[in-house]
């Protein structure tokens, strides 16, 4: 079977194929029994390389039909389960590949252990490891390249992850997947003119690539242009069924960081009756916990806490497990909270202890131990240096009084701004979190005596909530921003 790849490509390049160069996985080798099994598998990739997740899924697994021992099959079709919100069945599909290591080359291991590491333990340093060794052998694999970029997404390490999307945009031009993970770099990275640029580019190649709609609206919303944001969330809705419940999400997030509470509530309780209907667990879990948040800022503690245990019975990803605690910490439920912190901390890895220290200094800060809080969210930076650690470190300085400290927290989260539009790297938007930064920049600075720079801050932070006007941080917010105002009309 080897052969008959290596056999294939010449003949591509012999008969002057234009294509062979757009295509990222013209010179990967698999082990495969039969040609209709191949066959089946690299359909898969195509389509797996367009987010086509459910296509992806149907043909890996008609390739394993044609042989049981197929692993990369097993591999491709897991990762498209996960794609789509099916977590036990990805779980399931994993165990199988795993199984069959030992039927695998050295180049198909290293592939199939990287992406285990990236998507199932999380263990992104022995990810780039990987890769590494990967890349030493045989560097003309581009996914091997390409998710070595992801792992240094992981790790947040954004320079070296666009740099590596800028050598595989530039060699494969044509290939959506690359250039929507650079866009997306870009946007992590905060570099949003950029991002909105390679959106653009992404989807005049493929208007049905659905994640290239994430950094466009996101790069509209770092401009403040909450409606042309709001009109590419629903463009990316019209792209199927995938890209509909990735969009209602997108459009939950806006009515957040707008604080349009109850319209959030109705998108989000429709949306999970959606992917719970259509088995996408992942997306319903993401979509519960910001139905819990919306529920506790209209006042509805039960309906929150009703969310909270539907989205935990269908994920304990990170990404779940910690915003539910942190809720869970503001609603006086701080037992469970702390049985999330345990969980969190037994694992194994650097962000999900990073995790837990950030709950346990929200557990800290209600019992008012601010000293104990600050020492936590030290040793979650430790672990990760997370954008919402340094926001949440800020703010405790500034509430304990020590606003030079704070200052210095929270303008490093300003300028590092482009990791709160997905704060758990999964492409989700969560660019609501970045609303309140203002509010304590104001506070911070005011206290300070930096008075126009406050006056723009809380400026900034009521034309982001534009759709609240009744929670105290809003009012209290107004009144500062009046009196700041009124003293500069008196100053001669």
């Amino acid at each position: 079977m080897p052969a008959v790849g290596r056999l294939a490509i010449q003949i591509r390049e012999g008969l002057g194929d234009a294509t062979l160069e757009d295509d990222p996985d013209a010179n990967e080798t698999f082990t495969a029994a039969s040609l209709e099994a191949a066959r089946y598998y690299t359909i898969g990739q195509t389509y797996n390389r367009t987010e086509q997740n459910s296509l992806a899924a149907e043909y890996y697994e008609k390739a394993t039909k044609e042989d049981p021992d197929f692993g990369r099959a097993y591999a491709g079709w897991a990762l498209s389960a996960r794609n789509l919100g099916r977590t036990e069945q990805a779980e399931e599909l994993w165990k199988k590949t795993l199984a069959l290591l030992d039927t695998m080359t050295e180049r198909e291991r290293y592939r199939t252990l990287g992406s285990y590491y990236l998507t199932v333990t999380g263990n992104y340093l022995k990810a780039i490891d990987n890769f590494q060794l990967l890349l030493e052998k045989y560097p003309a694999d581009n996914a091997g390249r390409n998710n070595m970029a992801v792992a240094y997404f992981y790790t947040l390490q954004f320079d070296e992850a666009l740099t590596q999307g800028a050598e595989l945009v530039e060699i494969h031009p044509r290939t959506p997947a690359y250039r929507a993970n650079y866009a997306l770099y870009a946007m992590y990275a905060g570099d949003f003119p950029r991002a909105r640029d390679e959106a653009k580019k992404l989807l005049e190649l493929d208007p049905a690539y659905f994640l290239g709609y994430v950094p466009l609206a996101i790069a509209e919303l770092a401009q403040g242009n909450v409606a042309a944001a709001r009109e590419v969330y629903q463009r990316m809705g019209e792209q199927g069924a995938q890209a509909a419940s990735s969009a209602t999400t997108g459009l939950a997030d806006i009515a957040l960081l707008t604080g349009d509470w109850q319209r959030a509530a109705d998108l989000l309780s429709e949306g999970i009756r959606v992917d719970l209907e259509s088995g996408n667990k992942r997306a319903a879990a993401h979509k519960g916990i910001y139905l819990a948040y919306a529920r506790v800022e209209l006042g509805d503690q039960e309906a929150a806490l009703q969310a909270l245990d539907t989205a935990l019975q269908s994920s304990q990803q990170i990404s779940h497990l910690l915003p539910a605690a942190r809720l869970l910490v503001r609603m006086g439920e701080g037992e469970r909270a702390e049985a999330i912190r345990q969980q969190l901390d037994s694992r194994l890895q650097r962000n999900s202890r990073a995790a837990a220290a950030i709950i346990a200094a929200d557990l800290a800060l209600s019992a008012g131990d601010a000293a104990a809080a600050v020492d936590a969210l030290n040793n979650s930076i430790a672990h990760s240096d997370s954008w919402l650690a340094r926001c949440s470190l800020g703010r405790t300085y500034a509430s304990a009084g020590y606003h030079a400290e704070a200052l210095g927290e929270l303008e490093q989260c300003e300028s590092r701004l482009g990791e709160s539009t997905a704060l758990f790297l999964d492409d989700i938007p969560t660019f609501h979190y970045s609303a309140p930064l203002y509010y304590w920049l104001g506070l911070t600075r005011q206290e300070l005596g930096m008075l126009d720079a406050a006056r723009e801050d809380y400026t900034r932070y009521l034309l982001l909530r534009i759709d609240s006007d009744h929670s105290e941080t809003i009012r209290n917010a107004r009144e500062r921003l009046d009196e700041l105002s009124q003293l500069a009309q008196s100053v001669p």
